[in-house]
């Protein structure tokens, strides 16, 4: 895989920002003696609707947008491809909520391939004026 189309965390959260969208990032790269960790973020104009998460060719059911932590892991470990006791899913859903997928068990210390999101059942909408004035805050920050 190549890893190099992910680029910086930071740059692709912040390209993120304002979207219905779900971008799935690897934070850590499996390998012996490490779990693989990959996050899961939703873009911040989600205000409702569904998603689902796909891996090694294996769909979750409907998420909803609030999901909690437990409710995505059950998801995940129901697939075939994971199997239950392969993963803990730790944070929160929601407008600009982070799921943080560890990989243990049977897939611990392993180089996994990425989890792949559906967003097209997410709504949501930005106005357009907050939208603008928040990115004038964020560079006066410098973030």
């Amino acid at each position: 895989r190549d890893r190099s189309a992910w680029g910086d965390r930071r740059r692709i959260h912040d390209d993120h920002l304002w979207t219905t969208t779900i971008t799935v990032v690897e934070t850590t790269r499996g390998d012996a003696g490490i779990n693989e960790v990959q996050t899961i973020t939703l873009g911040i104009a989600v205000t409702g609707g569904t998603f689902t998460l796909t891996f090694s060719g294996s769909t979750t059911a409907a998420l909803h947008w609030q999901s909690t932590a437990g409710t995505v892991q059950a998801a995940l470990e129901g697939l075939a491809s994971i199997g239950v006791g392969n993963v803990t899913v730790t944070g929160a859903g929601g407008a600009g909520g982070s799921y943080v997928v560890t990989f243990k068990g049977t897939l611990a210390a392993t180089d996994v391939v990425m989890i792949e999101a559906n967003s097209t059942l997410l709504v949501g909408g930005v106005d357009l004026a907050d939208m603008f004035q928040a990115i004038s805050e964020r560079a006066e920050r410098g973030v």
